[in-house]
This record gives C-alpha cells, sequence and structure tokens, in this order.
C-alpha cells in the first residue's frame, strides 16, 4: 500500500489477496479479473460521463503496476462485470484495507 495526497492505494495483487483471506477457493479472484473489471469500469465510466477516471483519485500508475484507491474499487463495484457477474469488492470488505 501507498499513500499520496491524503489516499491510500494498493495493488491488484494486493487486492487480490485481501479478498481471497475470507472466501473459498471456488470464489477467488485473480489478477487477470481484477485487471478485466478495471478496464471495464474505465470504459463504463467514460461512457457515462465523457471523462476519463483521475489518476491520483482513482489509481495511480507506479513503475507500471496500477494501484487502486478505495474510489476506483468503489468504481469497479458499482460499473464493472466479469464473466457476466459483478465482482462485489466493497462488499467484501475492501474498505477495511483503507483503513488506519
Amino acid at each position: 500500500m501507498i499513500e499520496k495526497n491524503g489516499r491510500k492505494f494498493v495493488t491488484l495483487g494486493e487486492l487480490a489477496e485481501f479478498l481471497n483471506e475470507n472466501v473459498s477457493a471456488a470464489e477467488t479472484y485473480r489478477i487477470p479479473e481484477l485487471v478485466q473489471a478495471w478496464a471495464d469500469a474505465r470504459a463504463k465510466f467514460y461512457a457515462r460521463t465523457g471523462h476519463q477516471v483521475t489518476e491520483g483519485e482513482h489509481y495511480l500508475m507506479v513503475n507500471g503496476e496500477v494501484h487502486l484507491s478505495e474510489a476506483g474499487c468503489a468504481l469497479i463495484e458499482f460499473l464493472a462485470l466479469v464473466d457476466g457477474h459483478t465482482v462485489p469488492v466493497l462488499r467484501d470488505g475492501v474498505s477495511d484495507l483503507f483503513n488506519p
């Protein structure tokens, strides 16, 4: 986890690891699915608003790796579909990951 401008950001790997701590093996999140969910969320956000997601607010790129904020995770939950289903990252406890 890194912090910038008062926001915390996690890598997709950290996000997957956190989410997978409390689910069965059949329900695990994989990084490729989270990458797909992030791409889908960005596209739908642009289609709805006409604006790109905001670096520094929703995500950071650090050494070529995507780091998501809690706001970025919310975009995934509310906009993305992966293989026809939602990715309930916030409902799966991710807010706890961003709390001190």
